[in-house]
């Protein structure tokens, strides 16, 4: 434990209940100074899903998240899945094992996935510096599952600055192998009852005013809430299914159906686009699987 018992921070934030106050700056605890901001994404993920990689780009990005969660013994930490990658944030006592993780991950990447994965730590004292912040909340849809969101244009910054090579981790030496332990994607396409399934990404402009993007947020919110089917196209597709198709779907089920009430993948804030966690959840709520729990990776 660090002497101001900063590693403990994301443990002692309240979960929040009611998705209408996720743009509350209330609901948001700034990261201590002594933290770092771990970020990774697949080069040229673009073009690795136009040819049909998409599941092995998704996989490398879940495997940071099991790795570093292997790393810290399961201790809380706040991390968010991309897609393409991951960010998460960890205290000066877990940066060692953090570091070495992401090292390891970017290794297995390139030879068991064959992509090349970018990962680098940004302390965010770097990140103030340059007059952002990063700011970190944690809802709860349930009283089993949270995810943590993050504000204050501070992880889109640590994204930027790693793309332009800055803050890099190095690979560690070719046969490094992470811990995986616990890592299992199966995929399975969810259809559009409608046609159509549409994401949006809503993100204010450089100078925009907050008062009048929160508005707008609270907006859309509103309006998916009072939509007949309460924006959960998910939800009656896991209790059909009678049986549990891993940890890694159960997970995306739970995010996607907690994210459409707003009719949304990500909501941005602040320039950062809202990122989301999960962490611990009863899988007899999502798929009748008789109590079990899954702890990580869930994307």
């Amino acid at each position: 434990m660090t002497p101001d018992g900063t590693d403990i921070f994301y443990g002692s934030i309240p979960v929040f209940r009611g998705f209408g106050r996720l743009m509350d700056p209330a609901m948001y605890s700034p990261l201590p100074d002594d933290w770092t901001v771990g970020v990774a994404d697949i080069v040229e993920s673009t073009k690795a899903i136009a040819n049909q990689r998409y599941k092995a780009v998704n996989m490398a990005g879940a495997a940071v998240i099991a790795a570093v969660t292997n790393a810290l013994e399961n201790r809380e930490f706040p991390f968010v899945f991309g897609g393409d990658g991951a960010s998460f944030a960890v205290a000066p006592s877990d940066l060692v094992r953090a570091r070495e993780a992401l090292a390891a991950t970017a290794a297995w990447v390139r030879e068991d996935l064959d992509l090349v994965m970018r990962v680098a730590l940004v302390p965010v004292k770097d990140i103030r510096a340059q007059g952002l912040d990063i700011r970190v909340a944690r809802f709860g849809p349930s009283a089993n599952l949270s995810y943590a969101m993050f504000s204050g244009g501070g992880l889109g910054w640590a994204d930027a600055a790693m793309k332009r090579g800055e803050f890099a981790v190095p690979a560690a030496a070719p046969g490094t192998q992470p811990d995986l332990s616990g890592l299992s994607c199966r995929f399975e396409e969810i259809p559009a009852t409608r046609g159509l399934i549409l994401s949006v990404l809503v993100v204010p402009t450089k100078g925009a005013d907050p008062r009048a993007f929160r508005k707008v947020i609270e907006d859309i919110i509103h309006l998916v809430e009072e939509s007949p089917d309460a924006g959960r196209p998910t939800a009656a597709m896991a209790a059909r299914r009678p049986g549990v198709r891993g940890a890694c779907h159960a997970a995306r089920t739970a995010v996607q159906a907690a994210h459409r009430r707003v009719g949304v993948h990500a909501v941005g804030l602040c320039r950062d686009a809202l990122r989301h966690q999960g962490r611990q959840f009863r899988a007899e709520e999502l798929c009748a699987a008789g109590g079990r729990e899954f702890r990580l990776p869930q994307i």
